[in-house]
């Protein structure tokens, strides 16, 4: 399509894709704090008939998540019905109405390492996990329960999100779909695969007001109930995929997921752009001809596979609708519509190592191993394509909100964000390193607001707005110079003096847990010796027993030295 010939769109749609980041999600619940309250008060300056407030609509259509960043998108979801107080932090002390949030309650308030370390989880002895998840799953059903004590949003819901909202979670299947090839020219025997990366999509009506394309075969469809005590029972399948999105592997417990059959009765992919003839490819599974209409399987973290669901929220902007054009191609004098990529771990890399030449610099069989692991995961973060896109200064398509190296300036060599440390489970050690990132997510997303989040000021968005808005509300310097914000500050937000928090240093988060660890080390130690000793007792208690007289104390000390020495090299 001619850029040139293309008609000036008046509505914008926007697509949230929020990447895993376990504890440092923190960061990003604080991102999506910040662009609520902005656009509730872009909504309610215009319903007030406020003077010099800019025209246009700009919609929220999608959301997808991947482990922490799932649980995040839920939150913000359960949430968008109704009215809550936004947190916005001047110190290490919480505002009397926080508790009213959904996003700080469950991700500042809501799960410690104390919560971590408890063993409520061990009802039939087994191990499980090394963590106790069951904190994280009470907060969330807290969360379905919040709506009810909450003012719920005039007119219907908020005119700046669709109806109804695609939300979406990736999950690893560890059953995996078998599924088989239609119409290949491979021979019959290897013609089919197995998927295990897998996708539960939701389609949430009632939340806002803005038209959205009909509901797909493979989407849960779910209303807001008239009363919402009700939330809790009706939309229970929707935190029970984001915990399972979220069920970090060993770390945290499995999840049953229970999904529909008809969503995978044909898997369909859509080609890459360019690709001629049928919209999809079409993927049938393998399955028995009698199939119920339910199924459940076993999921855990969704970012394991795809920690970067860009390509779901591209998806789901363009109507599931494959032959529309790819948000790559699409250029900033005509683009309506853009995906935010909300990215907790994206950060400053060791770059001073040079790479191994020979064989002897690859270590022990064991340190392969970690370093496959460390590989996969970092690999899993994002796609280079979007963040090269992300950079372009022509394209329009990819916004990326992100911990930046200058916020860590004054620690050189030290992540922006104190729940980074410790493969990003350090937030649960401390409340403050939650806050602080939490704080640092609203700070940056109101900077990407002012001065990134922009589009040329001749796009249709702009048609309306007066040369004094023109004026306010332009990019002053920098690359964007002259642009104009897809989403304008209200004054309050635009002049109001939103700073992060020192760096929380000194709180020595590991005094205390030595009881509560080791009395989760012996719930692990004897789950694993009952799951790989089943009919040896005189071998589980050999175990048992060396555990009582050294191993435990010395495997204790070894965990709380790793924690401090963490601690210490991130200057906390």
């Amino acid at each position: 399509m001619n850029p040139a010939a293309a008609p000036p769109p008046t509505t914008f749609r926007l697509g949230l894709s929020l990447s895993g980041a376990v504890s440092a999600g923190t960061y990003a619940a604080g991102v999506l704090d910040y662009l609520v309250e902005a656009l509730d008060a872009w909504q309610d300056s215009r319903a007030r008939g406020e003077p010099d407030v800019p025209d246009g609509q700009v919609v929220l259509d999608a959301i997808a998540g991947a482990s922490a960043g799932a649980y995040g998108a839920a939150l913000l979801a359960v949430g968008l019905r109704s009215r809550f107080p936004h947190v916005r932090l001047s110190g290490y002390r919480d505002p009397p109405d926080c508790q009213e949030n959904p996003l700080y309650e469950a991700w500042v308030r809501g799960t410690g390492v104390r919560d971590l370390l408890q063993n409520r989880d061990r009802s039939d002895e087994a191990f499980k996990s090394l963590l106790d998840g069951t904190r994280v799953a009470e907060v969330a059903a807290l969360a379905l329960a919040m709506p009810a004590k909450s003012e719920p949003f005039a007119g219907g819901g908020r005119t700046w999100v669709a109806d109804p909202l695609r939300l979406s979670f990736t999950v690893t299947n560890l059953d995996g779909i078998p599924l088989r090839f239609e119409g290949t020219r491979l021979p019959r025997d290897i013609a089919s695969l197995r998927q295990f990366a897998d996708v539960t999509r939701f389609a949430l009506r009632g939340l806002g007001v803005a038209t959205s394309h009909p509901v797909a075969s493979d989407e849960m469809a779910l209303d807001y109930p008239a009363d919402a005590s009700t939330l809790p029972v009706r939309w229970q399948a929707l935190t029970a995929a984001a915990t399972a999105s979220a069920a970090f592997p060993l770390i945290f417990s499995p999840r049953i997921v229970d999904w529909f059959t008809a969503a995978y009765t044909p898997l369909k992919v859509p080609w890459p752009p360019g690709v001629s003839g049928p919209p999809h490819a079409r993927f049938m599974p393998m399955w028995p001809q009698a199939v119920p209409p339910q199924m459940a399987y076993v999921g855990v973290d969704g970012g394991v596979l795809d920690n970067d669901p860009v390509a779901i929220v591209d998806d789901n902007l363009h109507g599931r609708d494959p032959a529309a054009p790819s948000l790559t191609a699409n250029h900033g004098a005509w683009t309506d519509r853009a995906v935010i990529m909300i990215q907790p771990l994206v950060d400053k890399f060791d770059i001073e190592s040079p790479p191994s030449s020979s064989p002897s610099d690859f270590g022990p069989p064991h340190r392969l191993l970690a370093r496959l692991a460390s590989a996969v995961w970092t690999q899993a973060r994002g796609n280079v394509v979007d963040f090269a896109l992300a950079q372009r200064e022509d394209c329009y398509s990819r916004f990326l909100i992100a911990p930046t190296e200058a916020a860590a300036s004054s620690r050189p060599g030290t992540p922006a964000l104190a729940g980074a440390c410790l493969g990003a489970f350090g937030g649960y050690l401390h409340e403050d390193y939650r806050r602080h990132d939490w704080q640092l997510g609203r700070c940056h997303a109101r900077e990407a607001l002012r001065t990134r989040l922009t589009l040329p000021a001749g796009h249709g968005l702009f048609s309306n707005w007066t040369p004094a808005q023109r004026a306010r509300f332009a990019v002053p310097d920098g690359p964007n110079r002259g642009e104009l914000p897809i989403i304008p500050l209200m004054p309050h937000l635009f002049d109001a003096d939103e700073k992060p928090l020192a760096w929380p240093a000194g709180r020595d988060p590991t005094a205390g847990l030595e009881k509560p660890l080791a009395a989760r080390l012996r719930v692990v130690v004897k789950g694993l010796s009952r799951l790989y000793l089943p009919r040896c007792p005189f071998g589980r208690a050999l175990i048992l027993l060396a555990w009582w007289a050294w191993l435990g104390r010395k495997v204790r000390r070894g965990v709380l030295a790793t924690m401090r020495e963490a601690l210490a090299a991130n200057g906390l």
